[in-house]
């Protein structure tokens, strides 16, 4: 039975800062992917591994943090946006599905593939934001709620404006699954002083969605007292909001959690980042040269006591000497240098020059960047993406194979959420959108477009194609293999010139003997294992089909037979 919302259920999360079970470990989650995807200072992280520090150390360490391992959760999110351009991704929309009670300017085609909120399409929003967020945080909350509600005491709109919202899992502080949930938002409200004079900016607002309202409650005074200021009925029947979701880790009194489908990028990103910090270090301590100097003569002003009568806190008194800082010798470098007295120097030889540079080891840097290198890479293999590793595979040292199968398939669980996450959006917009001009619920998912799952996937790039190609001509692989391997560098090569990408892959599926080299096609035609025919058609391919396409402008886009 669902949940009454009362405001004794909502007191304890307003006013007492209650959460839910799962809120700790869903933020934790969130919180290991955030400070990389974001570039966060982990603080902690660093903490932890150098937790003897002086605080003037820790705060350096802080001022210099550059976050190195952000590009590389961004090269994941680019990578997988290209989901949407595989050639078998499509969202199609029936129109013979659409009754005559729907206007044109409002159907769903219109909306959600041309006037969508913000973003022009769905489509757009789900790779805009929806993508990053769902990779980041699989328990954050999606809330599909209407951008203008309508007047209370009015008859509803026909026609309102559902939109997805993102609460990120440190702003849901309660989720009970096909209930209800209790959602901070990061806007303000604004308030007044009891007396009206001083204005207020910071106040709070939560979004509580249940199976039968939304309401929004706003922070009114500087008791924190809340008011209702949206009591929205929705009338669905059901919570328009849910989990985005990854892979299942576990559940707390019925509320699954779940990991992200990139999670195991972590560990490493957290090494590379830790260690990284402590490169920067290296860096100062050892790769900047530093200068040593032998010096003999007494400062003119102290006469070599690095004292000199000056004024303190305005009392007359002894102060450091402002010429030689207190060293007592003349300083003849204009630069900072670590400054050597002998005690007696008639003891000892003075050496010549009475001056040089500290030897410093400096392999550890190159040691130091290769070890963060090897991290960023493994945790790029961690989900068969290292082909996104900067390092080239051949330098690396630590290079393998990219298994094109296990990579398809983790793409394809990605793409596979993205369309549930779809789906659902599209069938709590519906349900909005026209329950009044179409109020039978069967008839209005009938009208749902059919989103297709994508199988072909287009991720690796064509420098690492090239190189599988090569290793392929080498190893003298079955000419077959080798001409497939040249269509898929070139519908890569000239993704953005179609008609380039179309003769070239035309050329190589017309050549008989594509990916046959020429001494082999030679051996063949002197053995007569090949028609004159043939080898006179391989051999003017290329200005064959530049004829037939001049004389036939479709000819790209006819069936094999036919061309």
């Amino acid at each position: 039975m669902p949940t009454v919302i009362t405001a004794e259920l909502l007191k304890p999360y307003f006013k007492d800062g209650k959460k839910g079970n799962t809120y700790d470990e869903c933020v934790q989650l969130e919180k290991g992917l955030r400070i990389h995807a974001d570039g966060i200072m982990p603080e902690e992280l660093i903490k932890k591994q150098r937790p003897s520090e002086p605080l003037e150390v820790m705060t350096y360490r802080t001022m210099i943090w550059q976050a190195i391992t952000k590009e590389t959760v961004s090269r994941i999110v680019t990578c997988l946006s290209k989901i949407r351009r595989s050639s078998d991704w499509s969202v199609k929309f029936d129109e013979k599905k659409f009754p005559a009670s729907i206007t044109k300017a409002e159907n769903p085609i219109q909306y959600f593939d041309y006037n969508y909120p913000y973003f022009g399409s769905l489509t757009n929003w789900l790779f805009s934001v929806c993508l990053k967020n769902y990779l980041i945080d699989a328990n954050a909350v999606c809330a599909v709620i209407p951008l203008e509600f309508p007047v209370p005491g009015t008859v509803t709109a026909e026609y309102l404006k559902p939109y997805p919202y993102i609460f990120n899992s440190e702003q849901v502080l309660e989720y009970v699954e096909a209930d209800y949930c209790i959602i901070k938002s990061l806007d303000k409200s604004t308030y007044y002083s009891s007396d009206g004079k001083t204005k207020y900016t910071d106040g709070d607002i939560f979004w509580v969605i249940s199976t039968t309202h939304i309401y929004r409650y706003e922070q009114i005074n500087a008791n924190k007292d809340l008011a209702v200021k949206v009591n929205f009925e929705h009338l669905l029947g059901y919570m328009p909001a849910f989990k985005l979701g990854g892979i299942y880790l576990k559940s707390k009194d019925k509320v699954p959690i779940w990991e992200s489908r990139i999670n195991s990028i972590v560990p490493r990103l957290n090494k590379a980042a830790r260690e990284d910090n402590d490169l920067d270090i290296s860096v100062v301590r050892h790769l900047f040269p530093e200068k040593w100097e032998y010096v003999s003569v007494d400062c003119t002003t102290c006469n070599g006591v690095g004292k000199v009568m000056g004024v303190v806190g305005g009392v007359s008194g002894m102060t450091t000497c402002g010429k030689c800082n207190g060293f007592g010798r003349t300083v003849s470098s204009p630069m900072q240098s670590h400054l050597i007295l002998p005690s007696k120097l008639d003891e000892q030889q003075i050496p010549s020059p009475p001056a040089g540079y500290i030897e410093k080891p400096v392999e550890i840097i190159a040691h130091q960047e290769l070890r963060i290198e090897a991290h960023i890479f493994k945790a790029l293999a961690a989900i068969n993406m290292e082909f996104l590793s900067k390092t080239p595979l051949a330098e690396s040292g630590i290079a393998k194979e990219v298994d094109r199968d296990e990579l398809n398939n983790f793409v394809y669980s990605i793409a596979e959420d993205l369309v549930r996450i779809m789906d659902k959006i599209l069938i709590y917009s519906y349900d909005y959108r026209y329950s009044v001009v179409v109020p039978m619920r069967d008839d209005r998912m009938a009208m749902l477009p059919v989103v297709n799952v994508p199988e072909k996937y287009d991720m690796l790039s064509v420098n690492y194609l090239i190189e599988e190609y090569q290793k392929a001509k080498e190893s003298k692989m079955n000419p077959v293999l080798i001409n497939k391997m040249e269509q898929e560098i070139a519908t890569k090569k000239f993704s953005t010139d179609p008609d380039m990408a179309a003769e070239i892959n035309c050329i190589l599926k017309l050549n008989p003997f594509a990916g046959m080299s020429s001494d082999d096609l030679m051996i063949n035609i002197q053995n007569k294992f090949i028609t004159q025919e043939d080898a006179v058609i391989s051999a003017n391919i290329v200005q064959f089909v530049r004829r037939a396409k001049f004389e036939d402008d479709k000819f790209y886009t006819l069936e094999l037979d036919d061309q």
